[in-house]
C-alpha cells in the first residue's frame, strides 16, 4: 500500500466514513477490493476471455463483451439472472458511457499519460478516480452505487488491452 493511500485510509477511519481499497498485481487484470482490511470484492479478468466475472458484497456479476467497430459491454446480475445495464466504448477518444438502469456516468482518462482516470455524472461531478495502476480509494456513498466501482476497473481494463 503506497504511503498516499495509507494516509486517505487513515483520514476516513477517524471521519468514519466507510471505504473500499482496491489493489492488483502489476502484470495482471484481477482485482481484490477491500473494507476494513477484509476482502469484499474481486474481479477476475484474462486477457483472452470476453468475459470478465466480479464480485462486491456477496453479489456476482457477469460483464460480456460484444462488438467490435462498436464494441459494448453488457452487464449481469448473475444472482437474479438480469441484465442491469451495458457500457459504451468511444474507442478513438478513450471514453466509455456506464448506463446503470437509465443513469449514465461517465468515464475517462484526466491526464495525457493515461495513467489517472474519472468517473463523472451527469452535471460532471467526479464519483470515482483512479490516480494509480496498482491501487486506489473509493469512499463507499450510498449514492454512489459501489457497482460503478466494478465498472470502473473493467473499462479501466480494457483499455489496458487496448494499450493505453
Amino acid at each position: 500500500m503506497s504511503k498516499d493511500t495509507d494516509q486517505i485510509l487513515q483520514q476516513n477511519i477517524q471521519d468514519n466514513t466507510p471505504l473500499l481499497y482496491w489493489t492488483k498485481n502489476a502484470f495482471s487484470l484481477n482485482y481484490s477490493i477491500f473494507e476494513n482490511g477484509q476482502v469484499v470484492g474481486k474481479i477476475a479478468d484474462k486477457s483472452i476471455n470476453r468475459s470478465v466475472k466480479a464480485s462486491l458484497f456477496q453479489k456476482k456479476y457477469l460483464f460480456e463483451s460484444e462488438g467490435f467497430l462498436k464494441p459494448h459491454i453488457n452487464i449481469f446480475d448473475v444472482g437474479n439472472k438480469e441484465e442491469i445495464g451495458q457500457i459504451d466504448f468511444e474507442i478513438i477518444r478513450a471514453r466509455a458511457t456506464v448506463n446503470l438502469s437509465g443513469q449514465h456516468f461517465y468515464w475517462k482518462f484526466s491526464n495525457l499519460l493515461h495513467t489517472k482516470w474519472k468517473l463523472e455524472d451527469l452535471k460532471e461531478n467526479t464519483i470515482l478516480s483512479g490516480e494509480k495502476r496498482k491501487e486506489g480509494v473509493f469512499r463507499n456513498h450510498p449514492e454512489a452505487m459501489p457497482i460503478l466501482l466494478l465498472c470502473a476497473l473493467v473499462i479501466r481494463n480494457r483499455f489496458i488491452k487496448q494499450g493505453y
